[in-house]
């Protein structure tokens, strides 16, 4: 029997039958003001503009090594570990923040949608930065909806949907939907199959997330271009997917060249905001 690192088996079966698990803890309290520190400090940079400031909220663990650490927080990846095994990459990472008052919100929707990779394991974990709850624009999650696998979605950007392409699940009860109430340094999990989403910040603070998306290293993809991911623990033993370098400095030369080929030939189908 495996002997688990960070959940019990009663948070695993949970996280199984329902589709996701909240919440759990990950940062101390002054890692997490470490981590606001950090993410003030990455968007004041004074050599970006307002685009490149956008644009660093995409993958930035490949810009900055305390992104680069962060990712590989033991407690982080113990608990993923506990779901899919000891051999994990990093397939994204996406700062998600909801400004003051603003009236955005992320239509029910699946991770999934648009990925073609087998098996489709993939642990999407929501780390709170600042607290999160339904007043400020948090996440819902339908129970058991994973276990429809990949459902239709309609492209419906209007009003005040602000998700990337309009996402959503039409065919979905969202009455039944469970708010995840995060503390900062708490985070949630949930299968890359769960119908998701949140409502509209209605607070005078920001929302700030940071979201990371694991699977393990049998995973492989099914066409399009050959992807690159980060070995965040144990061996990659197949080679499907080519590894990223690590920064050894802010904007390293060689991470930033990875960084841009990226943004150019695979961000438009591998970012799903929510």
């Amino acid at each position: 029997m495996t002997m688990l690192k960070k959940l019990t088996e009663e948070q695993i079966q949970r996280y199984r039958e329902d589709g996701f698990l909240f919440p759990i803890p990950v940062l101390t309290t002054a890692e997490a003001t470490e981590c606001r520190r950090g993410f003030a400090e990455l968007e004041g940079r004074e050599t970006l503009n307002r685009d490149e400031t956008m644009t660093i909220h995409i993958k930035p663990h490949l810009l900055f090594p305390w992104l680069d650490a962060l990712v590989r927080h033991p407690v982080l990846l113990d608990a993923v570990e506990d779901l899919i095994g000891p051999d994990i990459l990093l397939y994204s990472d996406v700062f998600i923040v909801k400004e003051p008052r603003t009236t955005g919100i992320f239509s029910m929707h699946q991770d999934r949608w648009r990925w073609r990779m087998e098996p489709m394991t993939l642990v999407n974990c929501w780390l709170a930065f600042t607290d999160a709850n339904p007043a400020n624009g948090s996440v819902s999650m339908i129970p058991r909806s994973h276990l429809r696998g990949e459902l239709p979605h309609a492209l419906d950007r209007t009003g005040d949907n602000v998700i990337s392409y309009g996402q959503t699940v039409e065919d979905i009860d969202s009455s039944t939907a469970v708010p995840v109430e995060l503390s900062a340094g708490e985070m949630s999990m949930h299968d890359n199959s769960t119908v998701h989403g949140s409502g509209a910040n209605r607070t005078d603070a920001r929302r700030i997330g940071y979201v990371l998306r694991f699977m393990p290293t049998h995973v492989k993809p099914l066409g399009g271009p050959r992807n690159a991911v980060t070995l965040v623990r144990g061996q990659d033993r197949h080679g499907y997917w080519d590894l990223e370098p690590s920064p050894g400095e802010d904007m390293d030369p060689a991470c930033l060249a990875t960084h841009q080929t990226m943004l150019a030939e695979h961000a438009p189908t591998r970012y799903e905001y929510l």
